[in-house]
């Protein structure tokens, strides 16, 4: 696709170049192992020149919140239903499995009805005396002893710990150097990237660089717009500024409002040859 100033040499050749707009994920750094600029959070650490860390909280799994118990709903003697999941309880009255024949669904045979009883008379001699007192009055007043139904208590296991989330965010190959040698040459640089507010501010400001650019727009603007809008701020005529983005939609966006767009990856492939061709093309 040509550019507004491709298309209309007239106007905009020759042309000296005053500006480059740069955005900035994939075009000026790389953030590993995954990630934008927005997705930063965390605090930021400065490794080295070229090179800042991130630390951000752990991903969490979902807690769903248990719901409370409806009134009149389930007591400690409470007799499953078919229409409702057999709960284990402490205390049933003995034989109380042959009551719930149709549930079970099973005979119980005598020698292990028997070795049921036993089991529970051992439990009960087991328990302590001011427990062993509830089972006599029990007795006294229904007239038959009560069964103790053991109970499987099951160790709490402690919260899972998760150790934070490290996000490497490193400047291409020559881009600090690239920069410092455009603002010797007296030309101008700016940001243009889709990120939330303040995002890409903050990383710039990590590795020392904010100052150096004297526009940084991070918003989720159209990148034409905004392209647009920095010129008439900065009162740069358009068609002397390039665009360099890894992105071929946004630099066509750009191209529209006459800027000269340049795709990281295809027309340079490497932040240095943003140099290389605007000393070859325009004698910056």
């Amino acid at each position: 696709m040509a550019t507004p100033c491709q298309e209309r040499p007239w106007v905009c050749k020759p042309r000296r170049v005053k500006i480059v707009a740069f955005d900035a994920d994939d075009t000026i750094w790389d953030i590993k192992p995954y990630g934008i600029a927005s997705s930063i959070t965390g605090p930021l650490k400065r490794i080295d020149d070229d090179t800042v860390e991130a630390e951000e909280e752990p991903y969490s799994y979902g807690i769903t919140a248990k719901k409370k118990p409806k009134k009149g709903g389930p007591s400690t003697f409470h007799y499953p239903s078919s229409k409702e999941p057999f709960v284990p309880i402490r205390y049933r009255s003995p034989g109380w499995w042959k009551s719930e024949q149709t549930f079970l669904n099973e005979e119980i045979p005598p020698e292990e009805d028997a070795e049921l009883e036993a089991i529970a008379e051992e439990l009960i001699k087991s328990l302590p005396e001011e427990e062993q007192g509830f089972y006599k009055v029990a007795q006294e007043v229904t007239g038959e002893p009560l069964t103790l139904i053991p109970i499987e208590k099951k160790e709490k296991k402690p919260a899972p710990k998760y150790e934070p989330r490290r996000l490497t965010i490193k400047l291409k190959p020559g881009f600090r150097n690239t920069l410092d040698e455009l603002l010797k040459k007296d030309i101008k640089c700016s940001i243009i990237s889709l990120n939330t507010e303040n995002s890409v501010k903050r990383i710039l400001a990590a590795f020392g660089l904010k100052e150096k650019f004297v526009q940084i727009d991070d918003t989720w603007g159209n990148k034409g717009t905004v392209f647009s809008n920095q010129m008439v701020k900065l009162k740069i005529n358009p068609c002397d500024a390039i665009f360099v983005d890894n992105m071929q939609s946004h630099v066509e966006d750009v191209s529209k409002h006459g800027a000269l767009g340049l795709v990281f990856g295809h027309d340079v492939k490497e932040i240095a040859q943003v140099l290389s061709y605007i000393e070859n093309n325009h004698g910056n």
